[in-house]
């Protein structure tokens, strides 16, 4: 084995070790391998957290932090690794059942997430000075991690991305 085979290794194994933990991250200083933005966010608590990741799972499963009802990152590229910055300063517009518009801000790492009611199904908009994109039909799994994943799950063609 050569020394570049037992990095690869050595990189291989933590990765399957922060997988098999659960939520846990443990930062590190490297940017993520398909990071449009090139630059990663190695925050271990607090809004700037873990861009792309699956924060309501994580809350729910950990019992720690706030316990949002909905939550994710817009990210600059559809296939972007989690911990890859995101986009700030992007509006990500939620209109519940109830015709109640909620207007969540994308935070310097992407970020957004609320904690009170959301009346389902509901749809979804992202609004930037470059325009505006909405999801194609309404929505009641409010955790958008669950399909906008770096591969893309249930239809979605990858992360959540800005117009």
């Amino acid at each position: 084995m050569t020394i570049a085979d037992g990095r690869f290794l050595a990189c291989l194994l933590l990765g399957a070790a922060a997988l098999l933990s659960g939520c846990e991250d443990e930062g590190g200083g490297d940017v993520p391998a398909n990071c449009s933005t090139n630059e990663a966010s190695n925050e271990d608590e607090g809004e700037r957290m873990r861009p792309g990741g699956n924060c309501i799972t994580c809350h729910e499963d950990e019992g720690e932090g706030p316990r949002y009802t909905i939550a994710g990152t817009v990210m600059g590229a559809y296939h972007d690794d989690e911990r890859c910055v995101g986009v700030d300063g992007v509006t990500v517009e939620i209109t519940g059942s109830d015709g109640k518009v909620l207007s969540l801000d994308t935070n310097s790492v992407g970020n957004f997430f609320y904690t009170g009611s959301v009346a389902t199904p509901y749809t979804a908009k992202v609004k930037s000075s470059a325009g505006e994109k909405a999801m194609t039909a309404a929505q009641s799994d409010l955790n958008c991690a669950s399909c906008h994943t770096a591969e893309g799950a249930s239809s979605a063609p990858g992360r959540i991305i800005a117009p």
